[in-house]
């Protein structure tokens, strides 16, 4: 909730960095955008027209060998508006891993789904 919130406000869309570690490496995938650090997803975020996020279907799970309750994979669908005109529809998949005492994004995928006419 918190991450969509900020996502759809333009002037908290620079908190976003707080939940990536500090080195991506390529980790993040946005509609065939590959972002490889942390100024190239504060470009792409602050580039975004205004946003209006729907999420539809959430749901999360741990992965293998997750015995210390340090990683999980997190999916969001859902619809998007941008610019108060066009909806697409959205998947978005997040990997949450535990570093010392907090859960970062080290892995982001967003696809859009389709466009909904209205």
């Amino acid at each position: 909730k918190r991450y969509y919130e900020a996502l759809d406000t333009m002037d908290k869309r620079p908190q976003l960095l707080e939940m990536y570690p500090a080195e991506l490496e390529g980790l993040m995938e946005w509609n065939g955008h590959v972002l490889s650090s942390k100024n190239d997803v504060l470009q792409y975020f602050q580039n975004l027209p205004p946003t209006k996020h729907v999420i539809e279907c959430l749901d999360a799970q741990p992965l293998p060998g997750n015995n210390d309750a340090d990683a999980f994979i997190v999916t969001a669908s859902g619809k998007v508006v941008y610019d108060e005109e066009h909806t697409r529809m959205f998947y978005q998949r997040f990997v949450l891993r535990k570093v010392d005492t907090k859960y970062y994004i080290v892995n982001d995928y967003l696809r859009w789904t389709g466009e909904k006419l209205e």
